[in-house]
């Protein structure tokens, strides 16, 4: 639905009114450009991150990506996240079927201390990864990419 709005109220209303709904002209450019370079990519991979599998419709819309092939890679990119989630919901819940709350909360607590030292600098490398590749992607001062 919104990739066919996008479409039809156009880059012009997106730009004037675009800074009410988080998405700057700058923003905007640089989410089109990206979707003139990837296409169908783009649509599958911004279906596995978060917040951009929100927005990667309007993009889509403004440059006019046909509706059955966003249609197919939209299904394929959220089917496969999906696919995941429930996969590793049915085994956690599978391992942890026979235990009672209490037991599974302490069990969930004595492995996170336990791995403690691996969780925190695995959560900064993937956080400071993420936002140097969010700068690099998606500059903040409207500068062309660095590809």
């Amino acid at each position: 639905m919104n990739c066919y709005l996008a479409g039809w109220v156009g880059t012009p209303s997106l730009e004037r009114y675009g800074k009410h709904s988080f998405l700057p002209t700058l923003r905007l450019e640089r989410a089109a450009e990206l979707f003139r370079r990837y296409g169908a990519g783009a649509t599958f991979v911004c279906r596995w991150l978060p917040a951009m599998r929100q927005l990667i419709s309007t993009p889509a819309g403004l440059v006019k990506m046909a509706f059955g092939s966003f249609t197919l890679w939209t299904r394929l990119g959220a089917g496969s996240w999906v696919i995941l989630l429930t996969a590793i919901g049915h085994a956690i819940g599978s391992s942890a079927a026979k235990l009672s709350c209490g037991e599974l909360a302490h069990r969930g607590e004595d492995l996170v201390q336990q791995d403690l030292v691996y969780i925190v600098p695995a959560c900064l490398v993937v956080f400071v990864a993420y936002v140097l590749d969010s700068d690099r992607i998606m500059p903040k001062d409207g500068s062309a990419p660095a590809t």
